[in-house]
């Protein structure tokens, strides 16, 4: 039953995080998440990153906004995925296997480590995600990018 509904609410959603986006420009201090060109986003969250030199951390920024009375957290999965998995960082697998890191055509030395890809980790640490729902009406839209806006223009530490 969902499958037959899934265009409509992605159209919604899409409909919503175009206009989102579109709201937000040339809000300081923040920027809405890029879609590259020919590609559509299904906005299943509303990302936003703080700029590296804003006044305020991620953090920061998301508790000034829910002081607004609208929901958001920082970051998205908090830590690259590879830092997240105990299997991964740690190496350990099925047991006390290694594999598939002790198989004798692997590459040696690889760890998984914080650092390892400062960009993505830098990126995460500045992420914000957004609720953004298929139910969401116009006014709703401007009331989200109303606050990011007073937010990001007015927030001082």
């Amino acid at each position: 039953a969902q499958v037959r509904k899934a265009r409509d609410v992605v159209a919604r959603r899409r409909r919503n995080g175009e206009m989102l986006t579109s709201l937000l420009e040339g809000t300081p201090n923040i920027r809405p998440q890029k879609v590259m060109s020919d590609c559509h986003a299904s906005y299943w969250l509303y990302g936003l990153t703080v700029n590296p030199d804003a006044p305020f951390t991620a953090s920061q920024f998301v508790e000034a906004y829910r002081a607004e009375g609208l929901p958001a957290s920082p970051s998205y999965i908090g830590k690259p995925i590879f830092l997240c998995s105990q299997a991964i960082s740690e190496q350990r697998t099925f047991g006390n296997s290694s594999h598939p890191w002790d198989h004798p055509k692997a590459r040696k030395g690889i760890r998984y480590t914080e650092g390892l890809c400062p960009r993505t980790e830098d990126l995460l640490d500045r992420m914000v995600t957004l609720p953004l729902t298929e139910w969401y009406a116009e006014e709703d839209i401007q009331d989200i990018a109303t606050a990011l806006h007073k937010v990001a223009s007015h927030y001082r530490p």
